[in-house]
């Protein structure tokens, strides 16, 4: 686990973005990263890394496209601008339905309609697949076929509205499992030049399209081996510098690490046949980041203590300072560590999910997932600023009681 905690607070917080395995929600990701967005400009967050596997590997490779495209341009970016974009290629390059039965009336609303249209919009996906993202393999006819569709057209969207990344500014990580080894690949933009076979490879899903070949090895959908991989990106983290970039550091940098996650963890109890196959699934692809967040959360206040008591060494009993410093000492010694502090957000279930299922990619499906990903984030950020507000208030608290005491203690007794 590469956590830690400062001595002193760093002039800026840089930010990391991850993006879960969503298939058809990649637009609710969209209109996350909107509102992640507004949130990172405002408190003046640089994106440091940005991540995804399976179609959050998508939403990853246009944001890094972004930022390198107003790099050259202006040589400054701004996450709102790299978030238009992405809104833009959602909805102008992907959208793709079945021609709409009944036109919208305003103000009228006609559920049943509403839920034919979505059945049409995926049945006609599933018939032909999506000319943007995947298409029917008319090779592969066979219900046995280990595969029926092919994804040259996602390589070929990709090749026109992405081209190749390479660089850490920011850093771009998306993974892919290998078939034959059955381990995790992690593509790193810091390491190697992100191609549009890489992402292809990062977002095969198993019997849909074929195992992506690169160099002799086969890979699957990411998805396949974690749904966030959030292990891969705090791995890469130990190795963002060189040991010698590292050890020049004055001070260990501290990451707020934004996971969207948009299967959602909690849901009712399912009644029909359908519910019950969506609601597996959505458990079955669910996030498991729990453990690693919860072990981040431990070391960090387990390092905190020990700084605060290296703070008040000398007023330590003598028995105690000897293990104190040494392991402060061993703290400060670990160049490659980094404060991590996460920001989970969640995706709540909406009506449609069952209709639409994961393979919805009409206009107003796209910007319905977006609406609901950027009011549904803003709000939780505001949630997660209230609680931040409250912990900091009460460690001013703490210290201004503690500074209060050493003055006590440290006044002369008449």
């Amino acid at each position: 686990m590469v956590t830690t905690v400062l001595d002193e607070k760093p002039e800026k917080v840089q930010a990391i973005v991850i993006f879960q395995a969503s298939a058809g929600f990649g637009p609710y990701e969209c209109g996350a990263f909107e509102s992640i967005a507004a949130e990172m400009d405002k408190k003046q967050e640089e994106l440091a890394v940005v991540a995804g596997t399976s179609s959050g590997s998508l939403n990853a490779v246009m944001i890094a496209k972004s930022y390198k495209d107003q790099q050259k341009s202006t040589r400054t970016a701004t996450a709102k601008k790299a978030a238009e974009d992405l809104k833009k290629f959602w909805t102008t390059v992907l959208p793709f339905q079945f021609p709409q039965l009944f036109p919208p009336y305003a103000g009228l609303q006609f559920p049943l309609v509403e839920n034919m249209q979505r059945l049409l919009n995926v049945g006609f996906t599933f018939l032909v697949g999506n000319p943007h993202m995947f298409t029917r393999d008319l090779s592969a006819l066979s219900p046995l076929a280990p595969y029926h569709y092919s994804a040259s057209a996602v390589e070929k969207t990709l090749q026109e509205h992405f081209g190749t990344y390479e660089g850490r500014d920011p850093r771009l990580i998306i993974t892919a499992v290998n078939v034959q080894s059955g381990c995790i690949k992690t593509f790193d933009s810091g390491k190697e030049e992100i191609t549009p076979e890489m992402i292809a490879a990062c977002g095969s899903f198993p019997m849909l399209v074929p195992a992506k070949n690169i160099d002799g090895e086969y890979y699957w959908d990411g998805g396949a081996w974690t749904t966030t991989p959030l292990g891969d990106v705090m791995n890469s983290l130990m190795s963002l510098d060189d040991d010698k970039q590292a050890a020049a550091r004055e001070s260990i940098p501290m990451y707020k690490v934004y996971l969207v996650n948009a299967h959602p963890q909690q849901a009712p109890l399912p009644q029909e046949l359908v519910g019950v196959i969506y609601r597996m699934w959505d458990i079955l692809v669910g996030d498991k980041t729990l453990y690693e967040i919860k072990s981040s959360e431990r070391l960090n206040k387990y390092i905190e203590l020990v700084q605060f008591l290296k703070q008040h060494y000398d007023k330590l009993p003598e028995e105690v300072k000897p293990e104190v410093k040494q392991s402060y000492e061993y703290i400060a010694q670990i160049k490659k560590w980094a404060t991590l502090h996460f920001v989970h957000l969640r995706r709540a279930g909406l009506p449609g999910d069952y209709w639409s299922s994961e393979a919805d990619f009409s206009l107003n499906r796209i910007n319905e997932l977006i609406d609901q990903g950027r009011r549904e984030t803003q709000q939780q950020l505001e949630d997660w600023n209230s609680r931040q507000e409250e912990v900091e208030s009460l460690q001013k608290e703490i210290n201004d009681l503690l500074e209060k005491l050493e003055k006590q203690q440290a006044a002369p007794v008449h």
